[in-house]
């Protein structure tokens, strides 16, 4: 069998004399895969070849997840609502599924939040940003009015808050995650309503 009647891949791009070449340029692959132009028999084949060689030269990198902000969007007589802005990014040269992402929200220990959602796609290079609401009572913050009162003339102005989670993704048939952590201090509003509701 000569080399015309062969499928083979070979680190050159362009044009062969009496061959078609197709050279991927999706990062990090860089081949070509020659095949007779006067054989199109070979062209499922060398497509197919093209696929697997693909999926096995891409080494799929995990979303990258981090805490861009947060804010207090509301202040009520019953609570304060923060709003916590995660930004979930694909650090890969082609599309990626988040196929579902899960998270805890803890405000002084104490769990408010616990949820598992749906994913989304991201493509490539791409990030996107989500938003997670959470409503805090002050009764289950601070327990009772002595408490919330002990807790501002002490000093406590602050709240400390922690998120832990996960964000799951598919990638050419693999599955990765990228755990989701975060941790640090809110301040109290200046001025809490006078007369708050336990």
């Amino acid at each position: 069998m000569t080399i015309d009647d062969r499928l083979i891949l070979r680190q050159i791009s362009g044009y062969v004399s009496g061959h078609r070449t197709y050279t991927p340029l999706i990062w990090p692959c860089r081949f070509a895969i020659v095949f007779p132009m006067n054989n199109k028999l070979w062209l499922l084949p060398a497509l197919s070849l093209l696929v697997f060689t693909l999926a096995g030269c891409i080494q799929p990198s995990p979303p990258e997840v981090k805490l861009q902000d947060y804010a207090l969007s509301k202040v009520t007589l019953e609570g304060i609502e923060i709003n916590f802005n995660l930004e979930i990014k694909n650090p890969n040269p082609i599309p990626m599924d988040v196929t579902s992402y899960a998270y805890k929200i803890y405000l002084n220990d104490i769990e408010f939040l616990n949820e598992n959602r749906t994913g989304f796609s991201l493509p490539a290079s791409d990030q996107k940003l989500v938003a997670i609401p959470v409503y805090v009572r002050y009764d289950k913050l601070f327990g009772t009015a002595a408490a919330i009162l002990n807790t501002l003339t002490s000093g406590g102005k602050t709240i400390n808050y922690r998120i832990d989670g996960t964000v799951n993704a598919g990638l050419l048939g693999a599955t990765v995650a990228t755990p989701i952590k975060a941790s640090g201090t809110i301040p109290l509003p200046k001025e809490l309503p006078k007369e708050i509701k336990f």
